[in-house]
C-alpha cells in the first residue's frame, strides 16, 4: 500500500508539471507521438494520463518537460534581450536628437537680411 501511494505521489508531480505554462501544444503533440497515443487536447482528462502508465513512461514525460522548460527559459531571456535592445535604441535615438540640436544651434544666431 505504501509503495502504491509513493507511486501515485511521484506520478502526481509529473501531472502537475504537465499542467505548467511551459508546456505548449507542440510539447503535447511530441508527447503523444512518443507515447503512440492520440488525444484531443481540449478533451484530455486525468484518466487519459493515468491510462498511459506514467511510471513506465516517466522518462519520456520528463524529457518533454525538460524541453518545454528550457524553451520557456529561452523565451524569457529573449524577451529581456528584446526589451534591453529596445531601450538602447530609444536612448540612441534620444542621443542623436540631442546631438543634432547641439550641433545645429548656430542657425539660431545667423541674421538673414532681406533686401526689398
Amino acid at each position: 500500500m505504501r509503495r502504491v501511494l509513493k507511486t501515485y505521489t511521484r506520478v502526481n508531480v509529473l501531472i502537475v508539471e504537465l499542467k505548467s505554462e511551459a508546456v505548449k501544444e507542440r510539447h503535447w503533440k511530441r508527447l503523444m507521438r512518443q507515447l503512440r497515443v492520440s488525444w484531443v487536447l481540449p478533451d484530455l482528462t486525468l484518466g487519459h494520463l493515468w491510462d498511459i502508465d506514467l511510471v513506465k513512461n516517466e522518462m519520456i514525460v520528463k524529457d518533454v518537460l525538460l524541453v518545454a522548460q528550457g524553451e520557456m527559459a529561452l523565451e524569457e531571456f529573449l524577451k529581456q534581450v528584446c526589451n534591453a535592445v529596445t531601450c538602447l535604441i530609444s536612448v540612441c535615438e534620444l542621443f542623436d536628437l540631442q546631438k543634432s540640436l547641439v550641433s545645429d544651434y548656430h542657425w539660431l544666431f545667423t541674421v538673414n537680411v532681406i533686401v526689398l
